[in-house]
């Protein structure tokens, strides 16, 4: 299983000193990238900060060839991402090349849903690991949508360098580490280098640590619209054990801090639900939320409202840099880019706090933001 990828599963609200953001477990794992360069600068100039992408394919399955060199013997794996936007998506691991005919059982998986998250276990079983707050695929990004604004926030920057993998052309941008949930700034020596196309897909990735490249990752077949998902993970059974799992129920919290947002232009809302997480000794709740996704063919944005225990707020302890900004109707807020989109934070309170995000530009998401009010 793609740990990397799990590891955007839930966007669940823990106290600061546990907070994981998105699963249940699970050391990172980075992957990276290869392919054919070309394009270099002339000269040493610096090249020109990246322009944004806009194109976003509602479908996708992109095979990779992973290489892990962190310890020993470099091992080789085979990864097929598929994905269905806004809010489905795979992540299947195999140990060989599933475009060379069967490869036989996989080593790991993940899927998301509107609803859920599903890994596979260690015999084979599929496992309902928890209830997610409706949103961006778990395996999914959305970085080309914001790539100007994570120039200029210096969270990545344009190398320079052209590639062509898996006959697509791609463009070098480099981020400190991973991209995953909240960006973090560049900075010393360790860097990973993502090869986007022009529709926002990523074909490369290179993780470089401590002078060492540690992961590789290298498309070698890309499949743009329909496309289907190699294993699903219908009938999955229940985790074994108890466990500090997330659920959903339909409906609007009473105590949401905010009332219930208009549907931003073009986008169809979902029906809200209340995503609890139970505090880790069992005893009482750690974070309840209320969570709105209104959809627009393949993107999304999502407002969730919430209470976090201990007068907490979910982005404590946040590596990324904000941008402090103010809104009519709720006051000051503050606006960070991640992998899954721009994203508004608002405290309302000691514990009680707002989130919006969406793949969309981050202008247009802090003017939806602008109308949105305090419950009463």
């Amino acid at each position: 299983m793609n740990a990397r990828r799990r590891k955007r599963a839930l966007r669940v609200r823990l106290p600061a000193r546990r907070r994981t953001r998105r699963l249940l477990a699970a050391a990172v794992v980075v992957v990276m990238a290869g392919g054919v360069a070309a394009g270099l600068l002339i000269g040493g100039a610096a090249a020109p900060p990246p322009k944004p992408i806009l194109d976003r394919p509602p479908a996708y399955q992109v095979t990779y060839r992973v290489t892990a060199r962190s310890t020993g013997s470099p091992v080789t794996t085979y990864e097929v991402l598929t994905v269905h936007r806004p809010f489905s998506s795979s992540d299947i691991t195999y140990a060989a090349d599933p475009t060379a005919g069967s490869p036989g059982p996989p080593r790991s998986a993940t899927w998301f849903d509107s609803e859920a998250l599903y890994t596979l276990d260690g015999t084979g079983v599929v496992r309902h690991v928890s209830d997610r707050q409706p949103g961006l695929a778990g395996s999914d990004q959305a970085l080309g949508i914001e790539l100007d604004g994570l120039a200029e926030r210096k969270l990545a920057k344009n190398t320079g360098r052209s590639m062509t993998v898996a006959n697509r052309r791609c463009e070098v941008i480099r981020f400190a580490e991973p991209p995953v949930g909240p960006i973090k700034p560049l900075a010393g020596s360790d860097h990973d280098d993502l090869c986007i196309d022009t529709s926002g897909l990523i074909l490369s990735e290179s993780y470089t640590l401590k002078g060492h490249v540690v992961y590789e990752r290298s498309a070698i077949r890309v499949l743009v619209g329909d496309v289907t998902d190699p294993l699903s993970p219908a009938n999955a059974q229940p985790l074994p054990g108890a466990g500090q799992q997330g659920t959903t129920s339909p409906g609007v919290d009473n105590s949401a801090p905010i009332a219930a947002p208009p549907a931003p232009p073009g986008f169809q809302p979902t029906k809200p639900v209340i995503f609890t997480l139970p505090a880790p000794n069992g005893q009482g709740l750690a974070a309840r939320s209320t969570v709105w996704a209104f959809s627009k063919g393949p993107d999304v944005i999502t407002v969730e409202a919430g209470l976090e225990s201990g007068g907490h707020y979910p982005w404590d302890g946040q590596q990324t840099p904000t941008q402090s900004v103010h809104l009519a109707g709720l006051g000051t807020a503050n606006t960070i880019l991640t992998s899954e989109g721009p994203q508004v934070q608002v405290a309302l309170g000691p514990g009680k706090w707002l989130r919006v995000t969406g793949t969309v530009r981050p202008a247009a998401l802090l003017s939806y933001v602008q109308q949105l009010r305090p419950a009463h």
